[in-house]
Protein backbone atom coordinates (compact mmCIF):
# COMPACT_ATOMS: atom_id res chain seq x y z
CA UNK A 1 0.00 0.00 0.00
CA UNK A 2 2.97 2.32 0.39
CA UNK A 3 3.38 2.68 -3.39
CA UNK A 4 -0.23 3.77 -3.97
CA UNK A 5 -1.03 7.46 -4.05
CA UNK A 6 -4.47 7.63 -2.42
CA UNK A 7 -5.27 11.10 -3.75
CA UNK A 8 -4.48 10.03 -7.30
CA UNK A 9 -6.49 6.83 -6.88
CA UNK A 10 -9.50 8.81 -5.65
CA UNK A 11 -9.27 10.99 -8.74
CA UNK A 12 -9.21 8.14 -11.25
CA UNK A 13 -11.42 5.65 -9.39
CA UNK A 14 -14.81 6.96 -10.66
CA UNK A 15 -13.57 6.73 -14.24
CA UNK A 16 -12.14 3.24 -13.67
CA UNK A 17 -15.44 2.05 -12.20
CA UNK A 18 -17.41 3.36 -15.19
CA UNK A 19 -15.03 2.03 -17.82
CA UNK A 20 -13.54 -1.18 -16.44
CA UNK A 21 -15.74 -4.09 -15.41
CA UNK A 22 -12.83 -5.88 -13.68
CA UNK A 23 -12.29 -2.89 -11.40
CA UNK A 24 -16.03 -2.65 -10.76
CA UNK A 25 -16.18 -6.40 -9.96
CA UNK A 26 -13.17 -6.20 -7.66
CA UNK A 27 -14.73 -3.31 -5.74
CA UNK A 28 -18.08 -5.10 -5.44
CA UNK A 29 -16.34 -8.27 -4.25
CA UNK A 30 -14.34 -6.35 -1.67
CA UNK A 31 -17.41 -4.50 -0.40
CA UNK A 32 -19.65 -7.58 -0.29
CA UNK A 33 -17.65 -8.87 2.65
CA UNK A 34 -17.93 -5.58 4.48
CA UNK A 35 -21.38 -4.20 3.67
CA UNK A 36 -24.40 -5.67 5.45
CA UNK A 37 -27.21 -6.92 3.27
CA UNK A 38 -30.87 -6.13 3.84
CA UNK A 39 -31.32 -9.64 5.25
CA UNK A 40 -28.40 -9.08 7.64
CA UNK A 41 -30.03 -5.92 8.95
CA UNK A 42 -33.44 -7.59 9.27
CA UNK A 43 -31.87 -10.48 11.21
CA UNK A 44 -29.93 -8.08 13.42
CA UNK A 45 -33.13 -6.14 14.12
CA UNK A 46 -34.94 -9.36 15.10
CA UNK A 47 -32.12 -10.37 17.42
CA UNK A 48 -32.04 -6.94 19.04
CA UNK A 49 -35.84 -7.04 19.47
CA UNK A 50 -35.55 -10.41 21.23
CA UNK A 51 -32.85 -9.08 23.54
CA UNK A 52 -34.86 -5.97 24.36
CA UNK A 53 -38.01 -8.04 24.98
CA UNK A 54 -36.10 -10.28 27.37
CA UNK A 55 -34.62 -7.27 29.10
CA UNK A 56 -38.08 -5.65 29.33
CA UNK A 57 -39.55 -8.81 30.86
CA UNK A 58 -36.77 -8.90 33.43
CA UNK A 59 -37.33 -5.25 34.29
CA UNK A 60 -41.10 -5.80 34.51
CA UNK A 61 -40.57 -8.69 36.93
CA UNK A 62 -38.25 -6.58 39.08
CA UNK A 63 -40.73 -3.71 39.19
CA UNK A 64 -43.55 -6.09 40.09
CA UNK A 65 -41.47 -7.44 42.98
CA UNK A 66 -40.70 -3.90 44.09
CA UNK A 67 -44.39 -2.98 43.87
CA UNK A 68 -45.28 -5.96 46.06
CA UNK A 69 -42.61 -5.00 48.59
CA UNK A 70 -43.87 -1.42 48.70
CA UNK A 71 -47.47 -2.60 49.06
CA UNK A 72 -46.46 -4.86 51.95
CA UNK A 73 -44.51 -2.02 53.54
CA UNK A 74 -47.46 0.34 53.07
CA UNK A 75 -49.81 -2.15 54.71
CA UNK A 76 -47.43 -2.53 57.63
CA UNK A 77 -47.18 1.24 58.01
CA UNK A 78 -50.97 1.60 57.79
CA UNK A 79 -51.41 -1.01 60.51
CA UNK A 80 -48.91 0.75 62.76
CA UNK A 81 -50.63 4.09 62.27
CA UNK A 82 -54.00 2.50 63.03
CA UNK A 83 -52.58 1.08 66.26
CA UNK A 84 -51.16 4.49 67.15
CA UNK A 85 -54.52 6.11 66.40
CA UNK A 86 -56.24 3.64 68.73
CA UNK A 87 -53.71 4.37 71.47
CA UNK A 88 -54.29 8.11 71.13
CA UNK A 89 -58.04 7.58 71.19
CA UNK A 90 -57.82 5.62 74.41
CA UNK A 91 -55.57 8.30 75.93
CA UNK A 92 -58.17 11.00 75.38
Amino acid sequence: MNGINIDELLEILPKLIRENDRVKGAIISALSGVVATHEDIVQLTKEMDKRFETMQQTMDQRFEKMDKRFETMQQTMDQRFEKMDKRFETMQ
